[in-house]
């Protein structure tokens, strides 16, 4: 499924929700989100991090994230996609990225690319606007800290050459880059991004806060630990990936970026769920 299906299918949940479940209040703010996203994306679609299709995804993302999860969703959200663009700048480019991880970093993000790793994101911020259940908002930001905690680990894992990196289905050495495969530095990289998400998430009240932070960090890093599973799965190795929900010129990665933040999400739920039942 393309980009702009997706677009018309959120577009008309967003409608729907819109009609039958906002308040007069909600819809003004609403209208607001997609003044701003629209502002935003267009100008980093001008600083050349998005396309114009990923520009239009980015502006219906937005949107439902400020107008339908309000701020908390907005900042981690604004969060991940300054980091995922900005965390590798200080290491200077890399010249031992594969291929196709050169080519999907020099490029701007697409549509696909955006919404591969922001579709569960949005699918829980609308269950939780409906039913204002901590649960799918825990969900929605353990979904965006396995997008943060990947970027991550490949941002800064492949500047590092000279440091070992192992497959991680069966711990053979491999070059850095390599999809499926783990280093030190892209293991504590991975680390340090889905902490930063779980970390900013204590800033806001909710239900459970601690367990909350406890769960998106844990589920994020977990997430990510799965993309490198299903990298090395169906990327490195010979088992063939079929197009799922998200296509394009790197379905492959698209995909399993699509696949690992959904199980991110499940293991928000699970962990937030076990741990609010063996401690409270």
């Amino acid at each position: 499924m393309s980009d702009r299906k997706i677009n018309y299918i959120v577009i008309f949940l967003t409608v729907a929700l819109f009609v039958l479940e906002a308040t007069i209040i909600e819809r003004y703010v609403l209208l607001l989100a997609v003044l701003l996203a629209t502002g935003v994306a267009f100008l980093a679609f001008f600083l050349n991090f998005l396309t114009i299709d990923g520009a239009r995804s980015s502006i219906v993302i937005g949107a439902i994230t400020f107008g339908f999860g309000g701020m908390e969703a907005t900042i981690l959200l604004i969060l991940f996609f300054l980091t995922s663009n900005l965390v590798g700048l200080p290491f200077g480019s890399s010249t031992v990225l594969t291929d196709n991880l050169y080519k999907q970093k020099m490029s701007r993000r697409s549509g696909v690319q955006v919404w591969a790793n922001a579709f569960w994101f949005i699918m829980c911020i609308f269950l939780w606007f409906v039913a204002k259940a901590d649960m799918f908002l825990i969900g929605a930001f353990a979904s965006i800290a396995t997008a943060t905690s990947d970027t991550w680990a490949t941002e800064i894992g492949t500047r590092y050459k000279n440091s070992k990196t192992w497959l991680i289905t069966s711990f053979k050495r491999v070059d850095a880059g390599t999809d499926g495969g783990i280093s030190i530095p892209g293991t504590l990289a991975a680390i340090a991004g889905a902490a930063l998400i779980a970390a900013v998430s204590l800033y806001f009240p909710k239900n459970f806060i601690v367990i909350s932070a406890v769960s998106i960090g844990l589920a994020g890093f977990l997430g990510s630990l799965t993309d490198s599973l299903l990298g090395a799965i169906f990327q490195t190795g010979k088992r063939r990936l079929p197009v799922m929900l998200v296509s394009g010129d790197y379905h492959a990665n698209n995909t399993v970026n699509f696949l690992a933040t959904g199980f991110g999400m499940l293991y928000g739920f699970i962990l937030f769920n076990i741990l609010v039942y063996v401690m409270v």
